[in-house]
């Protein structure tokens, strides 16, 4: 008589010891149409949603993260993520990313607590530096800054795909005068409103603050990681490249669904607390290469409500669409699958794979005579 077959779950790459029964892998015919039911929920979206969840506070006044908040970022690829989706993070890879985003794996640390108590702090002192430029009459390139004013947002969703969005710290918008030539009425002067989306960043080694009239970058140096022009080096600006991706990305969000395809900067602000007895602002000096290049000065402002160093950084449109081909990829060909497994319970806690059945031979043992 023929041996009985039996079958069992086997785990692929297991990184659980959690035991327990799973529910079947659909078939490929099942996962495609959950796979086309999942894409289709999360392409159509109504423009009430994305208007509500654009108005949703990030975090409560206690400082605990609004919920909603989290719940409408949930499947979605946000600017957080990007670097780590794309490999341009040293501290996540893809699959670190998607476990997190699956599983919740990340809770957060005394860094990320830090940063989140003191973005109120960084905004202040943000602000203050844009008084300080209007004071001053700040000008770039014949245009002098008057006003400003600053907008925070819940998630902003991809106008193109809704499966894109982004979580700005801030959106900024800039009232510029053009400059009155000598001898002409200045009360006939053009002006130009512009936005730009505003990322903070307080890391927590600089929490004790440090003596920035000493110091021109809060982090050192780094290359770009999306351009190289011909008629200069590649372009050295005090943000890591993980950040970059993040800033570009967020750029690419609000400028389809905030500004219909205008071109867009970043300000990007590092703060940590003051330790300057007065009011400054000086240009970087590790910085002085960039007028070459025609692009904005980077900033180093203090008073005291904290100190402050702000990159303008321009949008790259290439380095953008790259990105999003990569990230569309994985979010259907990683994430959507992942998601659908956890969902059916195919998973085993903390796994990406669902188990696969193999046939194994049982042999009923003979009753002894």
């Amino acid at each position: 008589m023929l041996p009985f077959i039996a079958y069992k779950h086997v785990r692929l790459n297991p990184s659980s010891s959690i035991g327990g029964d799973r529910a079947p892998t659909p078939s490929p015919e099942r996962m495609k149409e959950l796979k086309d039911r999942f894409i289709k929920k999360f392409t159509t979206v109504d423009e009430n949603f994305i208007e509500n969840i654009r108005k949703l506070d990030q975090h409560r006044a206690d400082g605990t993260t609004n919920q909603k908040w989290l719940d409408s970022r949930r499947f979605r690829c946000t600017g957080s993520r990007i670097a780590g989706i794309i490999g341009e993070n040293p501290y996540s890879s893809a699959n670190k990313t998607l476990k997190d985003l699956i599983w919740c794996t990340f809770k957060g640390n005394c860094a990320t607590q830090y940063g989140t108590n003191s973005e109120d702090n960084a905004q202040e002192t943000y602000m203050n530096y844009l008084k300080y430029l209007i004071a001053h009459h700040h000008e770039v390139a014949g245009w002098i800054l008057v006003d400003a004013s600053i907008e925070n947002m819940g998630l902003v969703i991809d106008n193109i795909h809704p499966q894109f969005a982004m979580s700005p710290d801030g959106v900024v918008t800039l009232t510029w005068v053009q400059k009155a030539a000598p001898g002409t009425d200045d009360t006939m002067l053009k002006s130009r409103i512009e936005k730009r989306l505003v990322e903070f960043k307080c890391p927590y080694k600089h929490r004790g603050g440090i003596e920035i009239e000493k110091r021109s970058n809060f982090y050192p140096l780094n290359t770009t990681c999306y351009e190289i022009n011909s008629d200069r080096n590649l372009e050295l600006i005090p943000i890591p490249k993980y950040y970059q991706c993040q800033i570009q990305w967020g750029m690419g969000v609000l400028r389809d669904r905030l500004l219909k395809g205008n071109p867009l900067k970043t300000d990007f602000v590092v703060w940590c607390p003051s330790t300057a007895k007065k009011t400054f602002l000086k240009v970087s000096d590790d910085h002085k290469l960039r007028c070459a290049s025609g692009m904005e000065y980077t900033h180093v402002f203090s008073d005291t409500s904290g100190s402050i160093e702000v990159t303008v950084i321009e949008e790259n449109q290439s380095f953008i669409s790259s990105i999003r081909s990569k990230v569309q990829k994985f979010w259907e060909m990683k994430y959507i699958p992942c998601a659908i497994y956890k969902q059916l319970g195919c998973l085993y806690p903390g796994d990406l794979q669902p188990p696969v059945s193999i046939e194994i031979p049982f042999h009923k043992k003979k009753k002894c005579i």
